[in-house]
């Protein structure tokens, strides 16, 4: 009788331990923010954050980490990384990524920007400007 018992209650503790599907909590996102919002926090307009979104494929992390980190999230922490100035672990955090986790990131998002660097960023062709005397 004993052993019936003994089984019921494993059998009790088995259903209470049962996994609870998981929910996870949104990531930075562009969607809802106020254009002036989304300037303020990034330093660049919407579409051009959407533009860079689009990299996605080079942006990917496949070696180890970065696979469940979407590409947006990816590229929005380290755009506020580099408008903010702020320390990695704090904009990781806003982003739900580990600082680690993070480094990494910035640093294949800045390899990326730097081979498209020329698409991005232009000085003026006007030698009087440059000519300060």
């Amino acid at each position: 009788m004993a052993v019936v018992e003994g089984r019921q209650e494993h059998v009790q503790r088995q259903k209470a331990r049962r996994r609870r599907p998981c929910i996870f909590d949104p990531r930075v996102t562009l969607f809802g923010m106020p254009e002036d919002a989304v300037l303020k926090r990034y330093r660049l307009t919407p579409q051009v954050i959407l533009d860079l979104i689009e990299l996605r494929d080079e942006l990917d992390l496949s070696v180890n980490l970065g696979s469940a980190i979407p590409a947006h999230v990816k590229v929005l922490c380290s755009l506020h990384y580099l408008a903010s100035g702020s320390f990695q672990t704090t904009v990781g955090m806003s982003g739900r990524i580990a600082q680690s986790i993070f480094s990494s990131v910035l640093g294949k998002f800045l390899d990326v920007m730097l081979k498209r660097a020329g698409q991005y960023i232009s000085f003026p062709k006007d030698t009087s400007i440059t000519d300060i005397g």
